[in-house]
């Protein structure tokens, strides 16, 4: 939740410039735009990818750490 509340402070911030676009938080409310009757889907692609980017490389990050632990004993 912290992380959420921090995104969102600092995607107000206009100093960040293009860099606010790969905040988690920065997307969030295009996804509801798919329940109007003309849903735009320009809007929504960057937020997928960068959703799918986050995935990947989170995935790949916890993958790698499990790797190091032993689970059998």
């Amino acid at each position: 939740m912290i992380a959420v509340i921090v995104s969102a402070i600092l995607d107000q911030l206009s100093a960040l410039g293009d860099w606010r676009h790969a905040l988690p938080t920065h997307y969030n409310r295009e996804w509801v735009s798919l329940f109007t009757p003309n849903a735009d889907f320009t809007a929504l692609v960057p937020g997928v990818m960068w959703a799918l980017l986050y995935a990947v490389v989170l995935t790949a990050l916890a993958y790698r750490h499990f790797l190091k632990k032993d689970v059998i004993s």
